[in-house]
């Protein structure tokens, strides 16, 4: 078992807390490619008929090796999420009535449960394995073409889809072109060249990845 940090932008978040997203797809790093005898310099796209899904990775005929590319994650391993937060600070305002339930000196706070626009939050990147507040458990990983996820899988990756769901789109957007839209914004022509990527499922722990392995390792 392998714990592994991720980053998902507050929507997705808030998604996670809702117990609307259970899956989420992340491109490969590296597309499948080859180089021919004649130009080994040479690197060309594949073609898809080429390139064949399985479920740890893409498989490709008569090489010496038959995985192409592996996913890192597997079934069982933890994966603990990197959010928008800050911590708490000797200038935060505290309006309480005694007794104070306000959290203490250095506390983690969440821009998914409190957007105001006037504090200092810190990126996801720099969130500490102890601030997190959400692991994710996998249960499974396959891959496949970005433009061959379903309405249904656009469902349980958080994305409903309805009016104003897409900023300036003048119709009730589907899950899947609301999925689309925001999969352009973070990466681009991606979707156009329906790029390989992996599927991952999971169960959302709304518990800190060491506090979970504790309570694992108490109750073995």
């Amino acid at each position: 078992m392998k714990v592994k940090p991720m980053i998902f932008n507050t929507d997705m978040v808030r998604a996670l807390l809702d117990g609307r997203k259970v899956q989420t797809r992340r491109p490969f790093k590296l597309q499948p490619f080859y180089s021919t005898s004649f130009f080994p310099s040479w690197v060309f796209p594949r073609n898809k008929s080429d390139v064949k899904a399985g479920d740890s990775g893409l498989f490709y005929p008569n090489a010496k090796s038959n995985v192409l590319a592996l996913s890192g994650y597997s079934v069982g391993d933890l994966i603990y999420v990197r959010e928008t937060f800050r911590l708490l600070d000797s200038n935060d305002q505290c309006d309480c009535e005694y007794p104070c339930n306000h959290p203490q000196q250095g506390y983690p706070v969440y821009f998914a449960d409190d957007q105001n626009n006037e504090r200092k939050w810190k990126p996801s990147i720099h969130m500490p394995r102890w601030a997190s507040r959400l692991t994710l458990k996998v249960t499974g990983v396959r891959v496949e073409r970005v433009q061959d996820i379903s309405n249904a899988d656009c469902i349980v990756e958080g994305f409903t889809g309805g009016h104003g769901s897409i900023p300036g789109y003048m119709y009730s957007a589907t899950p899947k072109e609301h999925f689309c839209d925001t999969w352009q914004t973070i990466y681009g022509e991606s979707w156009e060249r329906n790029d390989w990527v992996w599927v991952i499922d999971f169960e959302v722990i709304r518990q800190n990845v060491d506090t979970y392995l504790k309570k694992q390792e108490h109750a073995a």
